[in-house]
């Protein structure tokens, strides 16, 4: 088990770990009160150098904060976690990365879930709380040749905030889950051990495990939803995800895959 010792000071945050895992022993760890985003802050620290793998970037509040798509994620200061996170998954393939997107997803189901019930993850790795969405995952990718060289993962997780202006009906956050205040720099550390778990059994090679767990929390899985695909509505069921991460809809006549560009789900 990993456990951390937080000690608070004014405007600094120092970390001991009692007891880290080797696959991270060497992972840093900086608090920012304010940047355009935590994963560019990982990024500019990889072309500066090496950055051991595990290493953390929190950040109280982002400028510039992105999400799937080219979206923004809005997030108010010092309510939230802001987290981004360096791996070099290269014993994995290009084509199976999408495993990688499991894994870090569940990890965020798993922290959200420690704390309400009701956690689902949305496809590809949107973290939702009754149906309404708590957090999101940007996994951003560089490669040395064909290979798979390093990831950042940035998880944005709603956790204090409580007014979303014009997304009040679709967002939520743990604090209104849960009823509870949450400490932010513990939820950083909690999210930590998530992640460390869930990237020790991809590691392992228990992708069997995580594919079942990803897909019994997979939001809407054999329900009928409304979709858009090229300006077009259409009604169809979830099948799943199959191994490159394409979303399979079955819309009564066969099983269409799609990429995560190609289709966007109407509310509900």
């Amino acid at each position: 088990m990993l456990i951390f010792k937080i000690q608070y000071y004014t405007k600094v945050i120092k970390i001991t770990l009692d007891y880290i895992c080797t696959m991270f022993s060497d992972a840093q760890w900086f608090f920012l009160n304010e940047t355009d985003s935590t994963n560019n802050v990982i990024q500019q620290k990889l072309a500066q150098g090496h950055l051991p793998e595990g290493s953390v970037v929190v950040a109280d509040y982002q400028s510039q904060g992105k999400g799937q798509r080219g979206s923004v994620w809005q997030s108010k200061p010092g309510e939230n976690l802001l987290f981004s996170m360096v791996l070099y998954p290269t014993f994995l393939k290009p084509d199976s990365l999408f495993r990688l997107s499991k894994a870090l997803a569940l990890a965020a189901a798993d922290f959200a879930s420690n704390h309400c019930n009701g956690v689902q993850i949305k496809w590809p790795n949107d973290i939702y709380i009754d149906g309404k969405k708590t957090g999101g995952i940007l996994l951003e990718n560089t490669f040395r040749g064909s290979d798979i060289h390093a990831s950042v993962a940035g998880l944005g997780i709603n956790l204090n905030q409580d007014h979303f202006d014009e997304l009040q009906s679709t967002a939520t956050s743990l604090k209104m889950a849960s009823g509870k205040q949450m400490n932010v720099r513990e939820c950083a550390a909690e999210l930590f051990t998530c992640l460390t778990h869930r990237y020790a059994q991809l590691r392992k090679g228990d992708f069997e495990i995580l594919d079942h767990e990803y897909h019994s929390k997979l939001y809407r899985l054999n329900m009928k939803t409304q979709f858009k695909s090229n300006n077009q509505i259409f009604s169809g069921t979830i099948k799943g995800v199959n191994e490159q991460g394409l979303l399979m809809i079955d819309n009564g006549s066969e099983i269409l895959n799609f990429e995560i560009k190609e289709v966007s789900f109407l509310n509900p």
